[in-house]
């Protein structure tokens, strides 16, 4: 049996309620082209947040992307001048590509377009197909640039799979809070694996 993190009803009721408290509601319109999609979150609550990495269990992506909206938020607050519902949005939007990029059927593995393209642009490509998919506009072309930007740049380094570094506030914030995420949950994986402890 492949490893999950249980009901996934407690991290959506997270993350819909953060929803709730975005401001700007063309922002939280385009969040919701993806987030009220029956399809979109039957994958998202099962898809795993990496193959054999940090939160590598079903429901780990949706957990992942709780605790990462959680730091976002809680720096963008102590940080003069940045965007709130801007960071919270990224958060939210930063892995929707892992949805195209793994399979989790009896085994956790790279589909070919994780492969070949990586869930970082596959990511911007979801949000692309999403807005046109849209009976009306949700965000102006400079609000869909400022979220192509935070998915586009989430993790920090082009060796590390970002065609773009951040260059904004709310990208740097963004992150930083994606790598605490995913390091710690390595770190707590490690620290409870037997194996490495071996006396």
């Amino acid at each position: 049996l492949l490893p999950s993190i249980g009901s996934p009803d407690p991290w959506w009721r997270l993350l819909d309620g953060w929803r709730t408290t975005i401001r700007g509601p063309r922002l939280a319109d385009t969040l919701a082209l993806l987030f009220d999609a029956p399809a979109f979150r039957h994958d998202f609550e099962r898809c795993p947040a990496s193959p054999n990495g940090h939160h590598a269990r079903l429901g780990g992506l949706l957990q992942h992307t709780c605790e990462v909206a959680h730091l976002a938020l809680a720096t963008a607050a102590v940080t003069p001048g940045a965007d709130r519902d801007l960071v919270l949005a990224g958060a939210l939007l930063h892995d929707i590509g892992k949805v195209e990029s793994y399979r989790w059927n009896g085994v956790f593995e790279l589909t070919v377009p994780g492969r070949t393209i990586g869930h970082v642009v596959l990511g911007a490509r979801m949000l692309d197909r999403a807005v046109a998919r849209a009976p009306h506009i949700q965000c102006t072309l400079h609000e869909l640039d400022l979220l192509h930007h935070l998915v586009l740049s989430h993790h920090g380094r082009l060796e590390y799979g970002s065609p773009v570094l951040p260059l904004s506030l709310e990208g740097e914030i963004l992150c930083y809070a994606d790598l605490t995420s995913a390091r710690t949950a390595s770190f707590q994986e490690a620290l409870v694996n037997p194996e490495l402890f071996a006396g």
